[in-house]
């Protein structure tokens, strides 16, 4: 019996297509003969080197010719696109821009950039920007000096230029490169939203003076969450070209919040005065603030000192808090700026004073005569002071207060007449005279001399001056 004959999937019985099927199979037949020639050369090579050799040869001979014209005809059909968006375009339509240069690593960075000086605090919609000391925020141009440190330009006319803030996306040099391009720069400025008003208002265009200008007013207008990184980054650049490549200066992500949540913001760092919901973690009316509240901790510099004082009975005001969130509210808290106002306890028998700062650490110690700072102190001394300070503790309603610390001592201050201006009643040893006699006018006259407590109170560091002579000299600069 004859084999049957296997057709191929295009193949069919009648004469009038047997033609297009014959053209149509010479593919397929090339393949079946290639791959038999193969075959028949693997039974009759040595080794595998043969194999290595047909492909390395008579491979790449049957498809290089192939894969050229594929590559000549991508070509000239990109080419031939790129004619007709050339000739059909308007006639006043803008000229297209450049292709962005990718800034090399090899590059050069510019000697000249433009920074800003401080931090922002938390942005939020029509309220000035402020720097987190609440003053505002400065910008100066730097030069790039030999040993790579950078100094303010004082001299010259970039001294002077004209710079202008603008907002950029937040993930603007999102790899924190070191440099970048103008283009790359522009290419990232916000506008704002459409039919809205300017993104960013106030005086923005600043002049330079010695190098360096300060943003006094500007206000957002809206909100970051319009944007898909939901957050922005200032940026600074000069107004006209200078003939010198000036890098422009950026900000840091923020996000800027609608104002009206401002009130249940947390603040970062917190303030002694802050209300304890301001921490972490303890929501406003919440369980841990209701707690807090029941305990009489209702300010932050509470919620210290009696973290200080006794953390296990502080902890011991919650229910239920796990570590992970107390962890968070103790790191939180401590970020807070810890005032210079000093108390003092006297310990009872002896010579020997404490001084604690407004959050009840202890920071030094009056021994006999003279002050010693905490870490100043030997651990024999440490290990005796540390009981006197837990004794302290428990009798927190003796301490006196009105010390404050000035050049690493303690300084006692008072105020007359229930006025707020303080009048130094004491002396800084071996340090300069603090310029505090200031008084009402509209109150009697009195003497300085009467602001002076006796020597034997807290007068008696080492090295002190006379305290008439203090009082003398005070009176006559009068």
């Amino acid at each position: 019996m004859a084999p049957s004959k296997r057709l191929l999937p295009w193949s069919d019985d009648d004469d009038a297509d047997a033609a297009a099927a014959a053209e149509l199979s010479r593919p397929r037949k090339r393949w079946r003969s290639l791959v038999l020639e193969l075959r028949g050369r693997r039974r009759t090579m040595e080794g595998v080197f043969g194999f290595r050799e047909f492909m390395g040869e008579e491979f790449m001979a049957m498809f290089l010719p192939f894969f050229g014209k594929m590559v000549q005809r991508v070509v000239s059909e990109e080419v031939e696109k790129a004619d007709f968006r050339r000739f059909s375009a308007p006639e006043h339509a803008p000229a297209p821009a450049p292709p962005r240069l990718l800034v090399s690593w090899n590059q050069q960075r510019p000697r000249y950039q433009l920074m800003f000086l401080n931090d922002l605090k938390p942005v939020y919609t029509m309220l000035k920007l402020e720097a987190k000391d609440g003053q505002a925020l400065k910008v100066a141009i730097f030069e790039r000096l030999e040993n790579n440190q950078m100094d303010i330009v004082k001299f010259g006319h970039l001294s002077s230029a004209k710079v202008e803030v603008v907002v950029l996306h937040g993930n603007f040099n999102a790899k924190n490169e070191e440099h970048w391009t103008p283009e790359d720069f522009t290419k990232h400025i916000v506008c704002g939203r459409e039919k809205s008003a300017e993104l960013l208002t106030g005086n923005l265009t600043l002049k330079l003076n010695g190098g360096e200008a300060s943003l006094e007013s500007a206000i957002f207008t809206d909100n970051s969450s319009f944007t898909s990184t939901k957050k922005f980054r200032l940026g600074l650049r000069l107004v006209n070209d200078s003939g010198d490549r000036v890098l422009e200066g950026v900000t840091e992500p923020f996000r800027v919040k609608e104002r009206r949540v401002e009130g249940f913001e947390k603040h970062y760092p917190p303030k002694l005065e802050d209300e304890v919901w301001r921490l972490e973690k303890i929501g406003r009316n919440g369980a841990y603030h209701k707690a807090l509240s029941n305990s009489g901790i209702n300010t932050v510099q509470k919620f210290l000192q009696d973290y200080v004082m006794n953390e296990k009975k502080l902890i011991q005001t919650f229910s239920k808090m796990s570590q992970a969130a107390w962890k968070a509210i103790i790191s939180h808290a401590m970020t807070c700026e810890v005032s210079n106002n000093l108390c003092l306890y006297e310990v009872k028998g002896i010579n020997i004073g404490l001084f604690f700062d407004a959050i009840y650490q202890l920071v030094g110690v009056r021994l006999g005569g003279s002050y010693k700072p905490i870490d100043d102190l030997s651990q024999t001394e440490k290990n005796e002071v540390d009981a006197m300070k837990q004794v302290a503790y428990e009798n927190m309603s003796g301490v006196q207060y009105g010390y404050k610390m000035v050049n690493n001592y303690p300084v006692l201050f008072r105020s007359f007449h229930d006025e707020d201006t303080p009048v130094l009643t004491n002396f800084v040893p071996n340090q300069q005279l603090p310029n505090c006699g200031q008084y009402n006018s509209s109150q009697p006259e009195f003497s300085f001399g009467q602001a002076f407590e006796s020597e034997e109170n807290f007068s008696s560091f080492q090295g002190a001056p006379n305290v008439s002579k203090i009082a003398s000299k005070t009176q006559n600069s009068r």
